[in-house]
């Protein structure tokens, strides 16, 4: 029966240090200044999406919208650590 419960401790230990490792990664990766920088400059290049209405018999198509995909523009720019607007990911 000891057993058991230390191999339960043991194994609450490792998923809460994942858990863990992941959301002061993520916390570490927000406050870095690449990634403050795509903040303040996502504004710049989205764009809102557009509804495709239709009035009697006229259809006014729709427009997709951009928006920028932070984590993954981090990642890209990470290389050179050098904010590049050309490197911007979208969704």
């Amino acid at each position: 029966m000891k057993d058991f419960v230390k191999y339960i401790c043991l194994f609450c230990l490792i998923i809460f240090s994942f858990y863990y490792t992941n959301k002061i990664s993520t916390i570490i990766i927000y406050k870095s200044d690449l990634m403050q920088k795509i903040a303040r400059n996502k504004n710049l290049y989205e764009q809102k999406y557009i509804n495709a209405e239709i009035i009697n018999d006229t259809i006014i198509p729709g427009i997709n919208g951009l928006k920028v995909n932070e984590l993954d523009s981090y990642y890209q720019m990470k290389q050179q650590n050098i904010y590049t607007s050309s490197k911007l990911i979208f969704d």
